[in-house]
């Protein structure tokens, strides 16, 4: 074995970072784990699963829990106007005032409404236009503080309670859809030049869900008239039994809104008024 010619120098290991050509060795900045196909694999599979979750959670959300946690809402508008016609009747010299009336309800909620049976009401109202009136303050006084059948004192044009001159359903166990909305005219007459003003009044009760047997223990929701009742409450609500043979029972209006309430507490009585100068 030949020995290493000691006037020979050594050669010197090459650098970190250069080749012992003299090329220089580029690092690599992204390391070996990084560019490992399981890493790529599970970075897929966690966006999949966020995205699926995403996906659902929204879906759930704004199509299942925003609709069920929504209350009843009904957007009512009324046009009353005279139609300035005059009728005649039997009776010469007196002939009737008619009055055209457009309804209609839309759903403006995101879920369904069940309707039940509503009830409206005309009342034609007297102006006592005689100066002051000297009975002011007991007046504004009931309506303030008693809550009595009107709703308003006026000092100079007072007001009688009207009586009810028609009275009729409106809408029958229907359903309106987001969005749809339900329509009725009315063409209405009321004794010409008796009256000053006329009211009309409107009860519509809805539900967020399908009426069912346990609503009213089995009976359906109707409509009488009291005409010994006080101005304002002559319409009475019934719960009658689908046998037509037996009796209906009359209950308050309260009683009415608690038995329905307990049935659904999203539900809503909607009640609106219009008055038009006759």
């Amino acid at each position: 074995m030949a020995e290493p010619d000691p006037t020979t120098p050594a050669t010197a290991p090459a650098p970190t970072g250069a080749t012992t050509d003299g090329a220089a060795v580029t690092k690599d900045p992204v390391p070996s784990w990084a560019r490992s196909n399981h890493l790529h694999n599970w970075i897929q599979s966690i966006g999949i699963v966020v995205a699926a979750t995403w996906g659902a959670y929204t879906f759930i959300w704004k199509e299942i829990l925003v609709p069920e946690m929504a209350p009843a809402s009904l957007s009512l508008q009324i046009n009353v106007s005279p139609s300035r016609r005059l009728r005649p009747t039997q009776v010469a010299g007196r002939p009737n005032l008619e009055l055209e009336l457009e309804i209609t309800a839309s759903n403006s909620s995101s879920r369904n409404l069940y309707l039940l049976p509503s009830v409206w009401q005309l009342k034609g109202i007297r102006l006592q236009q005689h100066g002051e009136d000297p009975g002011f303050a007991d007046r504004a006084t009931e309506v303030l503080y008693l809550l009595g059948p009107q709703d308003r004192a006026e000092r100079f044009a007072p007001a009688e309670p009207g009586r009810t001159l028609s009275t009729g359903w409106l809408f029958l166990d229907d359903v309106i859809h987001p969005g749809e909305k339900l329509s009725r005219n009315l063409l209405l007459r009321l004794p010409a030049g008796r009256y000053q003003a006329a009211s009309f009044d409107l009860l519509i009760p809805a539900l967020t869900r399908a009426p069912q047997q346990r609503l009213f223990g089995g009976r359906s929701l109707r409509w009488s008239y009291n005409s010994q009742a006080a101005a304002g409450a002559e319409l009475v609500p019934n719960l009658c039994p689908r046998n037509p043979s037996q009796d209906c029972l009359p209950i308050s209006l309260d009683a009415l809104t608690r038995q329905v309430k307990a049935f659904d507490p999203k539900s809503m009585f909607f009640k609106t008024t219009r008055e038009v100068a006759l």
